[in-house]
């Protein structure tokens, strides 16, 4: 008689064996949850659509409202015309009405009255010599402005050419052109000497860095002493770890021979300012003790009041003006003995403005 067997009873299956339990199929399920995923995918999708979409419309009504000075009632197609760029002011002139400077694209010309009267040029020669090239301007009318007794005074705007060749031609001292060309001049002149890269100097005048860079070395090309002074400058504090005036104050470069590039070049153009303009520094405080000590000894009413860079400021009575201005000049130059002379130009007027 036949006795029904076991699945599990099965002698050739292993005996740590367990059939899976029942489970349901979950073919279905998967199916739903991908479409689940897909519709939810598209409808974030749809979501950040509208979005972007509204920030965009509200965006440009606030453009308009702006734009319609606070109304929102103007046509949305229709923008105002933009206002047009004020002009470029080409003068620059004080309150009486005398220019100062000018901003013209083409160079102008001004004389320097003392440098011109200090190296001896006869005004009325000189007058009409300039009155040949520039043909709106009468001899007395020139005359007038040489002999000014001023630094700066302008001759003629917007030279042509062959206007500045000419006046370069004559070689009247004291004549000189547009004082952007001076700023040019000074900024390649002290930026250079204290490390300016052909980028900075790019930067400060406004040049492409190729043409600053053309600068730099046509400077170092026609001053090859002050490249030479640099490279020793820096040798020597480098060596010392220190840099002196004239007069023999130093100054500490404890980073001259730091690691870091930034720190060493600061370092570097420090060792390259302090000695000149410390020593600039030096000249005028003991030019300010020589003219104090004078004072002092010789009892006068004239105070000295301020010193600002290399100047000095007093305050003196009409009746010692005129002695004050003959010995200022020997006491301040008489303070050192340079190979270059110390030249002192001595000016009065009712305030500090006038007394240049």
């Amino acid at each position: 008689m036949a006795t029904a067997q076991r699945i599990d009873d099965n002698p050739c299956r292993p005996r740590h064996f367990k059939p899976p339990p029942p489970c349901a199929p979950v073919v279905a399920d998967e199916r739903a949850n991908q479409v689940l995923e897909t519709c939810r995918t598209r409808l974030v999708a749809t979501a950040a659509l509208f979005a972007v979409v509204f920030l965009v419309v509200v965006l440009r009504l606030s453009e308009i409202v702006l734009l319609s000075g606070g109304s929102a009632e103007s046509h949305i197609g229709r923008l105002p015309p933009a206002a047009p760029p004020p002009p470029a002011r080409a003068d620059i002139v004080d309150r009486n009405g005398a220019l100062l400077a000018t901003m013209l694209p083409k160079p102008s010309l001004f004389v320097n009255s003392k440098a011109l009267i200090a190296a001896g040029q006869n005004p009325d020669e000189a007058a009409y010599e300039l009155a040949s090239v520039l043909s709106d301007k009468s001899p007395g009318e020139i005359r007038a402005r040489l002999v000014s007794g001023k630094s700066f005074v302008y001759l003629q705007r917007s030279l042509t050419p062959r206007q500045q060749y000419a006046v370069n031609r004559l070689g009247i001292p004291g004549l000189d052109f547009t004082p952007e060309e001076r700023r040019y001049a000074k900024v390649i002149n002290f930026g250079l000497i204290y490390g300016m890269s052909a980028f900075g100097l790019a930067q400060q005048l406004g040049l492409e860095r190729a043409t600053a860079q053309a600068y730099i070395a046509s400077y170092f090309t026609r001053y090859p002493a002050v490249a030479k002074y640099m490279e020793e400058t820096r040798k020597t504090a480098r060596e010392r770890g220190y840099v002196e005036t004239v007069f023999g104050r130093r100054l500490w470069l404890p980073e001259i021979k730091s690691s870091n590039p930034a720190r060493r070049g600061g370092a570097e153009r420090a060792a390259i300012n302090a000695p000149m303009q410390g020593t600039a520094a030096d000249l005028i405080k003991l030019a300010m003790i020589a003219v104090r000590g004078w004072l002092d000894r010789e009892r006068l009413s004239t105070k000295l009041i301020m010193q600002v860079h290399d100047e000095l400021v007093l305050e003196a009575p009409d009746a010692e003006l005129d002695r004050v201005r003959a010995e200022i000049p020997e006491l301040m130059s008489g303070v050192a003995k340079l190979k270059v002379p110390l030249v002192v130009d001595v000016g009065s007027g009712q305030n500090w403005e006038k007394a240049h």
